[in-house]
């Protein structure tokens, strides 16, 4: 017998486990499936990105903005490193992208990321 019981948006099942991004107003809904994985190496993209080496990787906020810098850059790229991801082409050219705050002074400031 099967049994799914509802936790907040997400559905655990013995099948696997799903959470609900986002429902339409027409009900369409947005899942993923759980545990999430990142098939990306934030490490590698700072590196391309020519960031410096002493960037706190470890810090959640900072790993995300150096992908989406990275994205950013790539945007007219993406389509073709990621087909099964992207079926039509983003843009023509990179997408200009700055961060500011907290993000910025870690960049600029080797201090700032102890």
């Amino acid at each position: 017998m099967e049994r799914e019981e509802a936790i907040g948006s997400a559905t655990i099942s013995p099948t696997g486990n799903r959470f609900t991004l986002y429902k339409d107003l027409n009900g369409t809904t947005y899942d993923v499936e759980l545990p999430l994985t990142s098939h990306v190496d934030p490490n590698e993209l700072r590196d391309e990105l020519g960031i410096p080496g002493y960037i706190d990787m470890k810090y959640f906020p900072m790993r995300s903005a150096i992908v989406t810098l990275w994205a950013a850059v790539n945007a007219h790229r993406l389509n073709e490193l990621f087909p099964m991801a992207f079926e039509k082409k983003l843009s023509n050219k990179p997408i200009p992208a700055l961060l500011f705050g907290g993000a910025a002074i870690k960049i600029h400031c080797k201090s700032a990321n102890c």
